[in-house]
C-alpha cells in the first residue's frame, strides 16, 4: 500500500507584526492541522518598501521552490501595497506555477478572498454623515499605486457627491 502524501503549502505573509497576519495565522493553523497539510510560514516584507530595512526580508521570495510547494497563500493586499499594476503582474508571473489563493487581490484569475473596499468606505461615510452629522471628513489615502487604497478614495468622493458635501483637498492626506 502507498502511503497518503502530505501536501505542502507556503504561506506569504508580511511578517507578524502586520495586524492582518497576526489575525489569519492562527486560522491557517488550525485548517492546516484538521487537513493534514503541511503550512510553512515565508515572512517576508512589502515589496519596495520605502523605509526601514524590511526590505531585506523579501530575500525569502527567490526561495519558493515549485519542487516543495503544492500551493500558495499570499498576503497580496501587504506584500504589493507599494508596487503598481506591471510591478504586480510581474511579481505574481515569478511565483511558483502551483495552486495560489490570494488574500485581498481579485485582479486575477486566482482565487481570492477579498473584501468590498468601496462599499466598506462607502457604509462608514454613510454612518458619519446620517447619524453623527459629520461634513469635514478626513480621508487617509494610503498609497497611490495601492488599488484597494484607490476604491475606497472613489467611494470617499462619491459619497461626499451624494450629499452635496464639497470635496476639500485639505482633508486628503497621502
Amino acid at each position: 500500500m502507498v502511503p497518503k502524501r502530505r501536501y505542502t503549502v507556503g504561506c506569504l505573509l508580511a511578517g507578524m507584526d502586520e495586524e492582518l497576519e497576526r489575525l489569519i495565522w492562527p486560522a491557517l493553523e488550525q485548517q492546516a492541522r484538521s487537513y493534514d497539510i503541511n503550512l510553512i510560514y515565508l515572512p517576508g516584507s512589502p515589496l519596495h518598501i520605502p523605509y526601514d530595512y524590511k526590505f531585506q526580508n523579501n530575500i525569502i521570495y527567490n526561495f519558493l521552490n515549485p519542487e516543495i510547494f503544492d500551493g500558495l497563500i499570499v498576503d497580496s493586499v501587504t506584500i504589493t501595497n507599494y508596487l503598481n499594476q506591471n510591478e504586480r503582474e510581474t511579481f505574481f508571473k515569478g511565483l511558483p506555477q502551483v495552486p495560489l489563493v490570494s488574500i485581498g487581490r481579485s485582479d486575477s484569475e486566482d482565487n481570492s478572498v477579498t473584501c468590498n473596499n468601496y462599499q466598506a468606505m462607502n457604509l462608514a461615510m454613510d454612518h458619519m454623515i446620517k447619524e453623527h452629522g459629520y461634513k469635514n471628513i478626513l480621508f487617509l489615502a494610503g498609497t497611490e499605486e495601492n488599488i484597494f487604497a484607490r476604491e475606497r478614495y472613489r467611494a470617499y468622493r462619491d459619497t461626499l457627491q451624494k450629499y452635496d458635501i464639497p470635496f476639500r483637498p485639505e482633508l486628503v492626506v497621502h
